[in-house]
């Protein structure tokens, strides 16, 4: 791994509209070393064709049909060079060009760092900040950590890459079985501008269930945490639509 070099991996699959913003927001970015990697799961639009008009030697693509967003990057952590990686959405875009700057200046001896996130609404009349400072405890409750443009030091997955099998939630579990051997840094600062409307939005209830067996499955007394976990996080779900609803 080459020493403070970040590797972007970047999963798409027909991201046509976003993947040229998202990308020339990253190449942007004024910390160097820097690569990008794409790992694309076979777009039929014209995702690749943006790609490949992208002229920059720092940007790698891959192009073949994959298993699960966390398949490819699991195939990006076999070909990084960086000694930290970072996870970008296709349809991500980074909110200026020091974010990746912040980020590796509030590193402190850590071997992950995390920050804030803006969700826009569909219609982009509204937005949510989203991102809390990682604590071991507290990722047993729900992810309350901003995933999209964290760093993680590659030693993180020297043993163990992310579960596959997870379609949804498989950051979640990585997190929660890496628990312990996280030290963390957190950046009160936003970095990134994701779009609502996300798998782990539109499927929620699917989203749940795989925490929940995140849990189940790496923590000791685990269905009796993963339990606790799944009646708080619906519970909060539901009031949390009652709450719209009524004020509509």
């Amino acid at each position: 791994m080459i020493k403070n070099k970040i590797s972007i991996v970047i999963a798409t699959l027909n991201c046509q509209d976003t993947i040229l913003k998202c990308i020339t927001s990253t190449l942007a970015q004024t910390h160097t070393p820097l690569e990008v990697l794409v790992i694309d799961g076979g777009s039929k639009d014209k995702t690749i064709e943006i790609l490949y008009s992208i002229k920059d030697d720092r940007l790698k693509i891959v192009s073949e049909e994959d298993r699960s967003i966390y398949d490819a990057w699991n195939k990006a952590l076999k070909i990084c060079s960086g000694e930290w990686v970072c996870f970008v959405g296709g349809d991500d875009y980074w909110l200026n060009e020091n974010c990746l700057k912040k980020l590796i200046e509030n590193s402190h001896n850590s071997n992950f760092i995390s920050a804030k996130v803006k969700i826009y609404s569909s219609s982009r009349d509204s937005f949510e900040v989203y991102g809390k400072s990682w604590n071991k405890k507290e990722i047993l409750k729900g992810m309350f950590v901003a995933h999209p443009g964290s760093l993680h030091h590659y030693s993180l997955f020297e043993n163990r890459q992310f579960d596959a099998s997870y379609k949804i939630s498989g950051d979640h579990e990585f997190l929660i079985y890496s628990k312990n051997k996280i030290k963390s840094s957190f950046l009160n600062y936003e970095i990134i501008c994701m779009q609502d409307g996300g798998i782990s939005r539109s499927k929620p209830f699917m989203a749940f269930l795989e925490s929940f067996n995140a849990i189940k499955s790496n923590v000791s007394f685990g269905y009796f945490f993963g339990l606790k976990f799944l009646i708080s996080i619906i519970s909060k779900y539901f009031l949390k639509r009652l709450i719209l609803y009524l004020r509509t």
